[in-house]
């Protein structure tokens, strides 16, 4: 084997060498760094504005639920007597499609909302308020529908009883239950509370 004998100035020259490569890996990392920060902190303010914008739609969505739930309401309401459940059966049969309808708008507009709000943390008190109102309203949305489908099934099943029981089955038919496409009260955060559910 043969030894090479590096001189003093060879030394030098490695060594400034090496120093000039380590300092251009320093300034790349540094570069590199400031890059991935500058991106996370656009995509950071970008999905902020992705939940302000989403929520708005979201509220949207709520309110006609709201106003849809109101119609329902009152229309139960008006349901005094048993046969008047046969006589706006039909009628009433369509303003639940029409409330399942609205919620799965609700559904549409909650899409995103989901997936950037749950297991994530934000910094920002309006953000986190908007997150935080999102979940109640979402799960009060679902859970109050399920509730008003059953309450509306009651009172179908109470006057099937009275039909089946009565001397009136001549005059009165069995009517069919409505069929949801929700049968399951969610807890979407999995915080161990159903919003709006009343038990």
């Amino acid at each position: 084997m043969i030894y090479y004998k590096i001189g003093g100035k060879m030394k030098r020259k490695i060594s400034l060498g090496i120093s000039i490569f380590g300092i251009i890996c320093l300034l790349a990392g540094a570069g590199l760094l400031y890059v991935n920060l500058n991106n996370s902190k656009k995509e950071y303010e970008s999905l902020k504005t992705s939940i302000v914008n989403d929520y708005e739609n979201f509220k949207v969505k709520i309110e006609s639920f709201s106003e849809e739930r109101t119609n329902i309401y009152n229309s139960l309401n008006e349901i005094t007597y048993l046969t008047d459940l046969a006589t706006n059966y039909d009628k009433l049969v369509q303003e639940y499609k029409d409330y399942e309808l609205t919620l799965q708008e609700i559904e549409k507009s909650s899409k995103d909302l989901k997936v950037n709000c749950y297991k994530r943390d934000y910094v920002e008190t309006d953000i986190n308020n908007k997150v935080s109102a999102f979940t109640i309203n979402y799960e009060q949305a679902i859970n109050y529908y399920i509730q008003d489908v059953e309450a509306f099934n009651e009172k179908i099943r109470n006057y099937n009883n009275w039909v089946q029981t009565s001397q009136v089955i001549n005059t009165y038919t069995i009517l069919e239950e409505y069929e949801s496409s929700y049968k399951d009260y969610v807890d979407v955060n999995g915080d161990g509370i159903y919003n709006g559910v009343n038990k």
